[in-house]
């Protein structure tokens, strides 16, 4: 049962900058994420997916702006989609991202000082965590 996560990922890798406050980054500037792992759980399912992100239709690179609350696909034949970032959270160590996009309710968060990614997206009766990593665009 691998459902196309691509509105939750784009929703939700929908993603953040890379923020260290050693390079002096600002937490709006666009960045560029890239996907390295995912899972995928459903309730009625014996055991859950995990693997690359296009395993789920998760796409390989999204591009985030904070300031403008976007976030896009990037693939490589050029389609993809846009979702829109309605909360924002600046803390100390992370940015944390936040919105709903068709059927999924989606979290980010991007940790200032590494730029890692942890992406997590819930729909009815299956949930979503995706891996990766930020940097400036």
């Amino acid at each position: 049962m691998i459902k196309t996560f691509t509105a939750a990922l784009a929703v939700g890798l929908g993603m953040a900058p890379l923020l260290t406050h050693a390079a002096g980054l600002d937490s709006y500037r666009p960045l560029l994420c890239a996907t390295t792992e995912a899972v995928e759980c459903g309730a009625l399912e014996e055991e859950c997916f995990k693997g690359p992100p296009d395993g789920i239709n998760v796409p390989h690179f999204v591009a985030v702006d904070v300031a403008r609350k976007v976030i896009e696909e990037r693939r490589v034949d050029g389609t993809g989609r846009r979702t829109v970032i309605e909360n924002v959270k600046d803390k100390e160590s992370a940015l944390i991202l936040q919105g709903a996009d068709g059927e999924y309710a989606w979290s980010a968060e991007i940790q200032k000082d590494t730029g890692k990614l942890v992406l997590t997206a819930a729909g009815e009766e299956v949930g979503f965590i995706v891996f990766g990593a930020c940097i400036p665009d």
